[in-house]
């Protein structure tokens, strides 16, 4: 009878032990389900911080790109500005330096003292070593050959010891400051040797 209770008590215990096995699976899922959410949320909390940081330092390589191509652009204007005005200025300039030593000449030509006329000479003479100290520099072609870029044809004619296509004279000096053009040299441009009249013409 003993052994009988005994047995029955053993297995309600087993049975017990059972039940609160299966009663302790559920909580257990719930906490790993719990911990798998949290971590699903905190990778996509993390990629979309880590999305937004890209997105930022994009927006800050624009911008400073922008910035440094405005910088350049300034300087670039600023630069051309520059160069234009001094064009301008420089372009009036010579024109007066180009009456004065017209004027010079008609003056000798007339019959101005030499007093007076070297008086002048220097005046020139100065004027020519500003122009030189600020960079211009004077186009005198004689006997090169025709350059459209630095030279201006305002004529041409036949010369048997100049080769057609280069200058025979300048008319009008031209000036350049550095490698720009100020204003080209006024030429002459040799058409070669006068062409020989055949018999049939006289």
């Amino acid at each position: 009878m003993f052994e009988k209770n005994s047995l029955a008590l053993m297995e309600q215990g087993i049975n017990t032990d059972q039940n609160a096995e299966s009663k302790g699976e559920p909580q257990a899922h719930n906490a790993t389900d719990i911990a798998t959410n949290e971590t699903d949320v905190f990778k996509a909390k993390l990629a979309e911080l880590e999305q937004r940081c890209n997105d930022l330092q994009d927006q800050f390589l624009r911008a400073r790109a922008d910035l440094d191509n405005a910088r350049k652009r300034f300087i670039r204007d600023k630069e051309d500005l520059r160069s234009f005005t001094v064009q301008s200025v420089l372009g009036e300039i010579i024109n007066v330096f180009d009456a004065f030593q017209i004027g010079l000449i008609n003056a000798e030509q007339s019959g101005i003292s030499p007093d007076t006329a070297n008086g002048f000479q220097m005046i020139l003479q100065q004027f020519k070593a500003s122009l030189d100290k600020l960079g211009v520099t004077s186009i005198e072609p004689q006997e090169e050959s025709f350059n459209p870029y630095f030279h201006e044809a305002v004529s041409t004619c036949y010369n048997d010891s100049v080769l057609e296509g280069y200058v025979v004279h300048t008319v009008r000096n031209g000036y350049r400051l550095g490698d720009k053009l100020l204003r080209p040299a006024s030429v002459v441009v040799s058409k070669g040797k006068m062409p020989e009249e055949s018999p049939k013409d006289h």
